[in-house]
């Protein structure tokens, strides 16, 4: 699989159904600060896990986050090409990626200012699915510290600041509407069976058969153990699905190509996510490394790993070293996603199945994904891109910027246009630009069948069934000592 038939699938922000609704008495009393919609602020220099800067920490760090991208912008040598022996079109995109997302941080500490200020109150209806954030903002809007809180509580500030760190999504409801009563807010309940409180997992519905293959595929893949004659098959799937929901994103919409698509009934999709956010969850557990983003010098060393037979097992070790944690799972059959890109806790994670168990393939769904990592942390990484191949579906403007990506590590344009290899019918002259250029082989005859629409050609040279079983059999013993 080459660039240009990749279909971008990102979940966003929502609940399904109605489940909690909060207004404010007044409306000075609760005003949301500007919201930028599906954006979950990440950046290199720090973390804001928000889509909206809900304290004074989180003002510091966007502030010196903005301080430190300056520095990077400004500077010839941190962002140049010849540094950092990169084609001048990834440095660029990487360039750009840091200037938006400056300028989001931006938008992001002027909205917090409006809201220390009053805000505006039009603004309101945008929360109806974060009550835990509106309670946040209401706490801010009335001038009100944490400590100023915890005090009309009765409680211990550090409880606030645990309630506000997690958005109020583990409290129960009592707890919830004595802290919305003492913020002067208005709380009501509206039931809809199967919405959880405070936008906690929403579990797709699944049929006989759906929910037949999936506990089939998890025992299989040691996921769960469920008997197959047991009454509650479809509880424990349930569970497994909730208590492994990313913590920073209520997920029930799916984003496809430029359209939004209410897909919450991709039971195998949820399944497979959760899984891949159970290992991540427990590799940030075991005290992962920070992700860099400002630092692209290391991506050279990443694709020459794809001359190695252990190349793929060496990239997964590698990237984890470098705060981005890679997990690999077997799709449950039906399901058709090569990988996924999006964050947990904040971190970067990166999801492949090797569906096409070929070496081109893989090393081309991990730089693909990895450009998603780079490039989009501030347009989309937390609400995810779920990769599908897709050969008639046009992409959209990130996908796009992945694919380059992904191209012009593996195969940098300047030096293919200037090749034999691109033209050549021998398989000696592509193996030589491999080798000169640093990659593993498998990778430019599957460009070349791609380019050239011809998939029997050279058939024997992508590195067929030499990914999945030894991969699987290393991460395997991994997974099972970090969850």
């Amino acid at each position: 699989m080459w660039a240009g038939s990749w279909r971008s699938i990102s979940f966003l922000g929502e609940i399904v159904g109605p489940a909690v609704v909060l207004t404010c008495e007044s409306p000075q009393q609760c005003v949301p600060a500007f919201y930028v919609h599906n954006i979950f602020v990440v950046l290199f220099w720090g973390m804001i896990e928000s889509s909206v800067i809900l304290n004074e920490k989180e003002a510091r760090a966007a502030r010196a986050a903005v301080t430190r991208a300056d520095e990077v912008l400004s500077s010839n040598s941190v962002l140049s090409s010849t540094t950092v022996k990169l084609s001048a079109s990834v440095v660029d995109m990487h360039r750009q990626a840091i200037k938006t997302a400056r300028g989001q941080l931006v938008e992001l500490l002027q909205a917090y200012e409006r809201l220390r200020n009053g805000g505006e109150a039009s603004a309101r209806a945008r929360w109806k699915s974060e009550p835990g954030i509106a309670l946040i903002i209401a706490r801010i809007a009335k001038g009100w510290s944490q400590a100023d809180l915890a005090e009309k509580l009765g409680m211990r500030e550090q409880q606030v600041q645990r309630y506000e760190a997690e958005r109020y999504r583990s409290i129960n409801l009592q707890r919830f509407r004595e802290i919305a009563s003492t913020l002067q807010m208005k709380l009501e309940v509206l039931p809809d069976g199967r919405a959880q409180f405070l936008g906690q997992a929403h579990s797709p519905t699944m049929s006989n058969a759906e929910l037949a293959k999936i506990t089939s595929h998890g025992n299989r893949a040691g996921w769960f153990d469920v008997d197959d004659q047991s009454s509650n098959q479809a509880e424990i799937v349930e569970n497994f699905i909730r208590s492994n929901e990313k913590s920073d994103s209520n997920s029930s919409l799916l984003r496809t190509g430029l359209s939004t698509l209410d897909l919450s009934c991709d039971a195998y999709l949820a399944v497979w996510r959760a899984r891949i956010v159970q290992v991540a969850s427990g590799f940030l557990k075991a005290k992962a490394p920070n992700f860099e983003q400002s630092d692209l010098t290391w991506l050279p060393d990443l694709v020459r790993l794809s001359r190695r037979n252990d190349g793929p097992a060496m990239a997964l070790q590698f990237l984890r070293q470098k705060g981005i944690i890679v997990v690999v799972e077997p799709q449950i059959p039906g399901l058709s996603l090569d990988g996924a890109a999006f964050t947990v806790r904040g971190r970067p994670v990166i999801g492949i199945t090797v569906r096409h168990d070929r070496i081109d393939n893989f090393w081309y769904t991990l730089l693909h994904e990895l450009g998603h990592v780079f490039l989009h942390y501030q347009i989309g990484l937390a609400a995810g891109f779920f990769d599908e191949e897709l050969e008639t579906e046009q992409v959209d403007e990130l996908e796009s910027q992945a694919n380059e990506f992904a191209s012009e590590l593996l195969i940098p344009t300047h030096r293919w246009k200037l090749s034999n290899a691109r033209i050549s019918k021998s398989a000696d002259v592509i193996e030589s630009f491999a080798e000169n250029i640093g990659i593993h082989s498998a990778i430019v005859f599957g460009r070349i069948r791609k380019e050239r629409n011809d998939y029997k050609l050279f058939a024997n040279r992508v590195g067929s069934g030499r990914v999945r079983n030894e991969l699987m059999k290393v991460e395997k013993s991994i997974y099972d000592r970090v969850i």
